[in-house]
């Protein structure tokens, strides 16, 4: 016997994926019809709960980027909703609060489907997203396009693969973004104090409004986590560019007295991270968010390589990978 499972579940009546090994206790539970919301990774064996999990679907309708794993294309705002690309006017929805600005894409609260499964060498899985079955969404990028993630759980680590296809001849405008929310802290008896958070950050984005201006800036303070800074009283909401080893990246979440936490590595594409560990002090999470592009990135006068968009041609697809290596 491999140890691995995988399973169809429930939520709230939704249909979820469950990724199981039964040996290191790592599970993993998928909403496929909701955005292919990683809303679960947990250690059964040590009841370790690494990600923010909604009380029931209700509560992640309400709030569709406030639990689990919310998929991002395209990633954080987008000033006015509104930017140009090779020659194409593109409009998005004013959907953040205020009407003044687009916020986090088109995928994370819309339906995916799953795709192929196994439990050869792992617990897999396969959800796919494909606009072609929503028309709706040519009012907003015209190119049909597909995206597909592929879970795959083994010991202690997550593994997830994305691949996205543009099927139109014409170049997709294209930027990516994760948004997990981690518990904190992650032990029962454990506080804010006891945990902390680290990325090799390079520099810092002006924001203004939350949106980039294309300004870069040194890190320096509590915006340096290079070093690690503790999550007690640490307040951020910060745009990043980040230091590279070995052509990945890496973030870091640990509650020392639970001697817990997960290591989030992602590959070279994703060369900016996002910040966020809340509104005010007493967030009971912190969002560590991996993202090919910087938000706005369409909107700023800089090269695309320092901002992250692409052109996304037809027959040549993006693939790119992201582990999360939990650790208890």
């Amino acid at each position: 016997m491999s140890g691995f499972q995988v399973e169809r579940g429930s939520f709230s009546g939704e249909e979820t994926i469950e990724l199981l090994d039964q040996n290191s206790g790592l599970g993993a539970t998928i909403l496929p019809g909701f955005g292919s919301n990683l809303i679960s990774l947990k250690n059964n064996k040590k009841n370790i709960s690494f990600i923010k999990t909604p009380q029931d679907f209700s509560e992640l309708q309400n709030r569709p980027t406030g639990f689990g794993t919310p998929v991002l294309m395209p990633p954080g705002r987008i000033k006015g909703g509104s930017f140009s690309f090779q020659g194409r006017e593109y409009q998005f929805e004013k959907n953040e609060a205020g009407g003044q600005n687009h916020i986090h894409g088109l995928v994370l609260n819309r339906p995916w489907s799953v795709g192929e499964t196994s439990t050869e060498g792992g617990a897999m899985a396969q959800t796919v997203f494909s606009s072609q079955k929503l028309p709706e969404l040519s009012q907003y990028l015209p190119q049909p396009f597909t995206i597909t993630l592929t879970f795959k759980l083994q010991g202690d680590v997550l593994a997830i693969e994305t691949r996205v296809e543009n099927h139109a001849p014409e170049p997709m405008p294209f930027w990516l973004g994760f948004h997990p929310y981690f518990n904190v802290p992650l032990g029962e008896q454990s506080s804010k104090a006891d945990c902390f958070i680290s990325l090799d950050t390079a520099q810092r984005w002006e924001l203004a409004g939350l949106v980039p201006t294309g300004v870069l800036m040194d890190v320096q303070g509590q915006y340096d986590l290079t070093a690690g800074q503790c999550l007690e009283g640490l307040l951020l909401d910060d745009v990043y560019t980040v230091k590279q080893t070995e052509n990945r990246s890496c973030a870091r979440f640990e509650d020392r007295r639970a001697k817990a936490g997960i290591e989030y590595v992602a590959g070279p594409r994703f060369q900016h991270w996002v910040v966020y560990t809340g509104k005010d002090l007493s967030a009971d999470f912190v969002c560590l968010e991996p993202y090919t592009g910087v938000p706005n990135a369409a909107n700023l006068d800089l090269p695309m390589a320092q901002t992250g968009l692409m052109a996304l041609e037809q027959g040549k697809p993006f693939v790119e990978k992201m582990e999360l290596k939990t650790f208890c």
